[in-house]
């Protein structure tokens, strides 16, 4: 486990209520050993659920309509932008974006329903080797995940557990979805 991803880790588990322990207490029983965070037996199974905790917020439903819809509408957005300007998109707030993806006519019927109602969608996780851009009706779109981030931290210097040992429930990278919409939520507006 690096810093980034313990920072991740920690403060995902705050935001949600996942954590147990106050941050404080948890950074003063860690130590940098190479570059790789290394802490006692107690603290890395602490660390460990957090970590689960994490991968299992990323391939939750919300977290998958959320990121994979906001990535089709970014691209879609900004396919045809100038570097400049997608420069200035890099910098901006999430009220400026937002506002970008509704005044687009590219990406505002789909920002209005995401923003209206995030739930209004349905995501079904395709079985592993299935076909990953499968022909899809409009208004269904494809996201993959590539990786979880599972890097455990070690133990008085050495690596004691694999994800597959305190995550067994994980499934292996990549996982695709396809996430379509919900007619009867999306129709009742």
């Amino acid at each position: 486990m690096k810093l980034d991803h313990l920072d991740s880790s920690v403060r995902s588990g705050r935001a949600y209520g996942r954590t147990h322990q106050s941050p404080p207490l948890t950074l003063s029983r860690l130590r940098i050993l190479d570059g790789a965070v290394d802490t006692d037996a107690e603290t890395a199974s602490y660390l460990h659920n957090l970590i689960a905790g994490e991968a299992l917020f990323h391939l939750s439903a919300i977290n998958v309509v959320i990121t994979g819809l906001m990535r089709n509408l970014a691209v879609a957005a900004m396919t045809n932008m100038t570097e400049s300007e997608r420069d200035t998109v890099a910098e901006s707030t999430d009220d400026q974006f937002w506002a970008l993806l509704m005044g687009d006519p590219e990406t505002s019927v789909l920002a209005t329903e995401l923003r209206r109602d995030p739930g209004a969608w349905i995501v079904e996780q395709l079985q592993p080797g299935a076909d990953h851009s499968p022909d899809l009706p409009a208004g269904h779109f494809c996201f993959q995940i590539n990786r979880l981030y599972l890097d455990t931290p070690l133990v008085n210097g050495h690596r004691m557990l694999q994800p597959a040992t305190f995550a067994p429930q994980l499934p292996q990278a990549p996982v695709r979805y396809v996430i379509r919409p919900n007619h009867v939520s999306l129709r009742a507006r």
